[in-house]
């Protein structure tokens, strides 16, 4: 009201007048900005991360025991349920074996077929508060057993870096052990978890 009497009473004053006018014009665009802010970060939890996700900012795939085997063999390894067939020029990659992906219950033989998934994928992680993580701790969250899974790869691919709000494992028998794993990484790592992604899990975890 005070703004409005003073625009009133200025009219014949040219300069006085387009100042306040112009002073009135940025306040409505400041306060624009701040409402729009806010309901950003009330989407997702978070505040948008300064930097655009780029993959190779988060190292995958290393051989940290030095062993030759990288760490998607070493959960080739972990997840077969029968004897592994390394291929002949590569001794170190795995080539064959017997997987049961938890996301479709399908069997799977070869490990061309096969993608090292990671449950909280590294874009998500990025997004929700790990974009300004050093490098090392993005390596170590890009290589962390308890975060990767050999499943099905169109399977994999089709869940992107979506949350359990917007993709879940086509095996609902899975939706359990999926939403307890998907907690413990974000809590491992302390990431944020917004509304909707909390109440997806726990409609997976049986209400739990």
């Amino acid at each position: 009201m005070l703004l409005a009497a003073s625009v009133v009473q200025t009219r014949h004053n040219p300069k006085l007048f387009g100042f306040i006018l112009t002073l009135t014009v940025c306040l409505a665009l400041l306060h624009a900005h701040v409402l729009l802010a806010r309901d950003f970060q009330g989407f997702n939890g978070s505040s948008p991360p300064a930097s655009a996700f780029n993959r190779q900012d988060w190292p995958h795939w290393i051989d940290d025991d030095h062993d030759c085997q990288d760490t998607r063999a070493e959960i080739l390894l972990r997840d077969t349920l029968g004897p592994i067939k390394f291929k002949r020029n590569k001794p170190c990659n795995v080539s064959w074996g017997r997987w049961l992906c938890p996301y479709t219950g399908k069997e799977i033989l070869k490990a061309s077929e096969l993608d090292i998934d990671h449950i909280v994928p590294l874009a998500h992680a990025h997004r929700n508060g790990g974009a300004n993580w050093p490098r090392e701790k993005k390596r170590q969250f890009a290589n962390d057993p308890a975060n990767l899974l050999a499943v099905d790869a169109s399977t994999n691919r089709a869940k992107g870096d979506q949350g359990p709000d917007q993709w879940r494992p086509p095996n609902r028998r899975f939706w359990p052990e999926y939403a307890r794993r998907w907690r413990a990484v974000k809590v491992k790592y302390g990431l944020v978890s917004s509304a909707a992604e909390e109440a997806a899990l726990r409609e997976m975890a049986g209400g739990h």
